[in-house]
């Protein structure tokens, strides 16, 4: 889900196919189809403290007024991006990343 950019680089959610959010089937999903409210409060799989991906993420909580509910903190958002798409909780990752990832789909 695009939702943030910075720098040109998009930002997306990865839905854990345990939320009840996952679309089977659907990688990508739009923005009238979803509350970013509400996926914000699912729990999350993040980036350490003091990368730059996690500078972002903390800045959409912000945003929504969201307090977060983060059950894993990894110091590689590779791993995190990982985590979340075996399904241990969603994350906020970058298009460059996801498209390291051998199981997603091309993101233009």
């Amino acid at each position: 889900m695009d939702f943030y950019v910075n720098g040109g680089e998009d930002y997306f959610v990865i839905i854990s196919p345990r939320s009840k959010y996952f679309k089977k089937g659907r990688f990508i999903l739009e923005p009238n189809e979803y509350d970013i409210k509400d996926i914000l409060q699912e729990p999350f799989v993040v980036s350490s403290s003091n990368s730059a991906i996690r500078h972002q993420v903390n800045g959409a909580f912000q945003k929504f007024h969201i307090k977060p509910n983060i059950i894993l903190e990894s110091s590689s958002i590779i791993t995190a991006t990982n985590l979340a798409i075996k399904g241990v909780g969603l994350s906020i990752s970058a298009a460059s990343i996801i498209k390291r990832m051998a199981q997603t789909p091309n993101i233009s």
